[in-house]
C-alpha cells in the first residue's frame, strides 16, 4: 500500500474549515462552499481491490508451495533464496491482511466519504502496508538473484551483487523516507497535529525513480539467465526451456511500470480513491515475481509428470512389453552375477526402452573348438531393456554438469 498518507492533510483541513464533516459548508450556507454533495462521485473501489489481492496471494502462495515440495521431493537442502522468498510471501500476506482492515476503514471510497475518526487509523496502517510492500518486493527480487549466485561466473557474480545491494538500498531508503518526511515525525501518521511536512513531489519522484530502478532489476535478472544458460554443453531445446523458465521475471518488471504510472496518485488529495490501482500493482508485482522465482524449479516437476505420463499412453507398460523388460533385466544381472562385466561406458539414452551390452567369459567350449583357452575369450550379447527396470533420477538425462544441476532443482 501507497503513502496513505498523502492526502491526509488537505483532506482533513477541508474538514476543519467546513463544520467537520465532508461536503458541510458554513451554517446557513451552501454545502462543501457552494458544491452540491449529491453532485459529487460516490462510488467504492474496496471491492476491486480484496478481489484482486485475495486472487493473487493464494495464487502464489500455491507456486510457492509446490517450490518447496519439490525441494523435499528431490530431497534437496532450503537455501538462502527460499528463505527469501518466503519471508517476502509472508510479508505479503500480512501486508493484504492490513490492507483489508484499511477497506473497512474507508479505503477505496472518496476522502468526502471516509469517516472523519478513521483518518489517522488509515494514516498510521498505510505507512505499515507501504513498508512491509517495499521490503516485500525487494526481498522476492533478492530471491531470484541469490538463485541465479549459484550458477552464475565470476564476473556475472559482480553485476548481481551490485543489483542486490543497489535496489535493497534505493528501496529501503524509499520506506524509510514514508516516516522522516513530517517534523514531528508523529504528524505523518496523525495530520491534525502541529508541524509541517515537504513537498508530497518528492516523494513521487523518488518514488518514480526506485520503482523504475526496479523494474530494470528485474529485466536484468531476467535476461542474466541467458548468457549463463547459453555456455553449458546441453541440447538446444533444454537450454531454451530452462531460459524460458528463469526469464519469468520480465513480467513482474512490467508490473513495476505500470506500477510507477500510478506512483503520481502519491500527491492526489483524493488518495483513498485515486491509489487504489498503484496499491493493486504493488500487490500483484510481488505476487508474480514469487511465481516467476518458483517456475524453474517447478520444471523439474512438470518434466517428471509429463515423462511418466508419455510412457504409459505410448503403450510402453503393456504386460507384454513389463514383462519381457523384466525377464530381459533378470537375464541381465543373472548374466552380471556368473562373472559378467555391465559395460561402464556413459549411461543410454533412455526413452522407452534402453539398449545395453554385457561383455563375459564364454561357457560353452563346444561353441569355440579348436580355439586354446576358449573360456578366456569374451563374448557380447545385447539386451532391450524396458526403463521400468531402472531406477533413474528424474533429472540424470539433462544434468551434464554441476551448473546444470544447480540449475534444475
Amino acid at each position: 500500500m501507497a503513502s496513505l498518507y498523502s492526502f491526509l492533510a488537505t483532506h482533513v483541513s477541508v474538514r476543519q474549515t467546513t463544520g467537520g464533516q465532508p461536503g458541510a459548508g458554513p451554517p446557513g450556507g451552501p454545502p462543501g462552499g457552494g458544491i452540491d454533495p449529491s453532485l459529487l462521485p460516490h462510488d467504492d473501489r474496496g471491492g476491486l481491490v480484496l478481489a484482486v489481492i485475495w486472487t493473487f496471494i493464494p495464487l502464489s502462495g500455491i507456486f510457492l508451495g509446490l517450490r518447496l515440495y519439490c525441494r523435499q521431493w528431490k530431497r534437496l537442502q532450503v537455501f538462502w533464496d527460499d528463505i527469501f522468498l518466503i519471508a517476502a510471501w509472508l510479508l505479503l500476506l500480512v501486508d493484504a491482511s492490513l490492507t483489508t482492515y484499511v477497506v473497512k476503514l474507508g479505503y477505496g471510497k472518496h476522502a468526502w466519504d471516509v469517516p472523519f475518526e478513521n483518518v489517522d487509523a488509515q494514516a498510521l496502517i498505510g505507512l505499515i502496508c507501504t513498508t512491509l510492500a517495499i521490503t516485500s518486493a525487494a526481498w522476492s527480487k533478492t530471491s531470484f538473484a541469490l538463485t541465479l549466485l549459484r550458477i552464475a561466473g565470476k564476473r556475472v557474480k559482480i553485476v548481481i551483487y551490485f543489483l542486490i545491494f543497489s535496489m535493497n538500498t534505493l528501496m529501503g531508503v524509499g520506506a524509510l523516507l514514508m516516516w522522516v518526511n513530517c517534523k514531528p515525525l508523529r504528524k505523518a501518521w496523525q495530520p491534525m497535529i502541529e508541524g509541517y511536512c515537504w513537498d508530497r513531489q518528492l516523494d513521487v519522484i523518488f518514488g518514480i525513480f526506485s520503482g523504475s530502478y526496479s523494474g530494470i532489476s528485474d529485466l536484468a535478472l531476467a535476461l542474466l539467465p541467458w548468457t549463463i544458460i547459453l555456455k553449458l554443453q546441453m541440447k538446444t531445446r533444454e537450454k531454451f526451456g530452462i531460459a524460458l523458465a528463469m526469464s519469468m521475471g520480465v513480467f513482474a518488471a512490467i508490473c513495476a511500470f505500470i506500477k510507477c504510472s500510478f506512483l503520481p496518485t502519491m500527491a492526489s488529495h483524493d488518495f483513498t480513491y485515486d491509489g487504489v490501482p498503484l496499491v493493486i500493482w504493488g500487490t500483484v508485482e510481488v505476487a508474480i515475481t514469487v511465481i516467476a522465482a518458483s517456475i524453474p524449479v517447478l520444471r523439474v516437476l512438470f518434466r517428471d509428470i509429463a515423462s511418466s505420463r508419455g510412457y504409459f499412453q505410448n503403450g510402453k507398460g503393456t504386460g507384454e512389453q513389463k514383462s519381457a523388460g523384466r525377464q530381459a533385466n533378470a537375464s541381465l544381472h543373472q548374466n552380471r552375477s556368473r562373472a559378467g562385466i555391465l559395460n561402464k561406458a556413459q549411461p543410454p539414452q533412455f526413452g522407452s526402452s534402453a539398449h545395453c551390452t554385457v561383455e563375459r567369459p564364454m561357457e560353452d567350449s563346444s561353441s569355440t573348438a579348436g580355439l586354446e583357452n576358449s573360456k578366456s575369450i569374451p563374448t557380447r550379447r545385447d539386451f532391450d531393456v524396458d526403463s521400468e527396470s531402472f531406477e533413474m533420477s528424474s533429472i540424470h538425462d539433462e544434468v551434464q554438469d554441476k551448473k546444470h544441476r544447480a540449475m534444475v532443482v
